[in-house]
């Protein structure tokens, strides 16, 4: 099944768009009115929930305009044109493989620091399901339409690739909050090894839902969040503004 378009379009404003408003973003957030904004959000007890709405809204909401305004393909993201068959019979496979590297990685990480506090125990119970559920769906999103941009301007396999790095310009360009004794790189790690292990599983496999599901079981598994929340944030944007 040929997933790709045989032409090349030219690379996606959107994307472009979602990448600068990320790294304003963070910049901005180290603005002194951003600290003071960040305190009142957590004195009124709304922090949390404020910031959960502003990432899923970023993460999904530039891949749902372009998707929109034919910026997208939806096929290209793994979302439509699907081959079931194929991904039963060895997208399932692969992806459990793929969970069991994960977990693996994540133990001999914990082992090599036994004293670590960095895990985010998250409830397993229905919110936990639902909000792993979501994360993973929004990330997921997110890196499929950079996933696709590139894919459509350059080259499939080379494309799936190279989206990696956009990735990696988003998270280096928050470097400075990661310096917050508060933040666990442990988080950052299996973020970074899921968008390696989903990349190449889509290359096999091109199915978002495959990712999707193998991305929830991994947070929940693993009983990790993001690596960096709200409080992590305000805590930072305090000290480089104290």
């Amino acid at each position: 099944m040929d997933v790709w378009p045989d032409w090349r379009v030219d690379f996606s404003p959107w994307v472009l768009a979602s990448v600068l408003s990320y790294l304003l973003g963070v910049q901005a957030l180290r603005l002194s009115i951003a600290a003071r904004i960040l305190a009142w959000l957590a004195d009124h007890e709304i922090l949390e929930p404020a910031w959960w709405g502003i990432r899923l809204t970023y993460l999904v909401g530039f891949p749902y305009l372009a998707l929109l305004a034919g910026g997208a393909s939806p096929r290209g993201m793994g979302l439509t044109g699907l081959d079931w068959v194929h991904t039963l019979g060895l997208g399932v496979p692969l992806a459990m493989a793929a969970w069991g590297v994960i977990l693996i990685a994540w133990r001999q990480a914990h082992l090599l620091s036994p004293d670590s506090t960095l895990i985010f125990h998250r409830n397993t119970r229905a919110a936990g399901w639902l909000s792993a559920a979501l994360e993973a769906g929004a990330q997921q999103m997110h890196w499929a339409f950079y996933r696709d941009a590139w894919v459509r301007w350059w080259d499939p396999y080379w494309g799936a690739w190279a989206s990696l790095l956009t990735l990696g310009l988003e998270w280096i360009s928050g470097s400075w909050i990661w310096r917050s004794k508060r933040v666990s790189l442990y988080p950052l790690m299996v973020h970074a090894l899921l968008a390696f292990i989903t990349t190449a599983l889509y290359l096999t496999v091109p199915n978002w839902w495959l990712n999707w599901g193998l991305h929830t079981l991994t947070l929940l598994s693993t009983r990790t969040a993001i690596a960096i929340g709200p409080a992590q944030i305000l805590s930072q944007s305090q000290t480089t503004n104290g």
